[in-house]
């Protein structure tokens, strides 16, 4: 098993590269049905659990990129895109992707540091990993 440092991450998000981003989470939710059925006896009281709904977000972390204003944008437009992740820009045949929209962005704006413009997408549909 390979382990990587996601300095070199590659993200599209609505068919353009979404610039300066070096740090990326996807999360993935399964809501679980449960049904406990009468039994005669504890000894044989095992709940059956089934996955249902399932859901999925990503946050996106990096610079601010004062010549693209795309995702600030999208928040306000309610913007659903294609969001494709590669951890790694060495090996672009492993890779996320799914629609999403951006639900939050937060952008730092400091004075002993680089401005940062950070966002939070929640899915819409399924989220696919690829990996050949």
């Amino acid at each position: 098993m390979a382990k990587i440092v996601c300095v070199d991450a590659l993200i599209y998000w609505n068919g353009a590269v979404f610039a300066e981003r070096n740090d990326a989470s996807i999360s993935q939710d399964v809501d679980i049905a449960e049904a406990k059925p009468f039994v005669a006896s504890m000894s044989a009281a095992y709940a059956t659990k089934t996955p249902t709904w399932k859901s999925w977000s990503c946050s996106l972390n990096g610079y601010y990129d004062d010549t693209d204003n795309t995702v600030q944008n999208a928040v306000s437009a309610g913007t659903v895109a294609q969001l494709v992740v590669y951890p790694t820009r060495a090996n672009l045949t492993n890779y996320w992707y799914g629609n999403a929209t951006p639900n939050s962005v937060e952008q730092s704006i400091g004075s002993e540091d680089y401005s940062e413009l950070n966002c939070d997408m929640d899915g819409s549909g399924q989220l696919t990993w690829i990996n050949q």
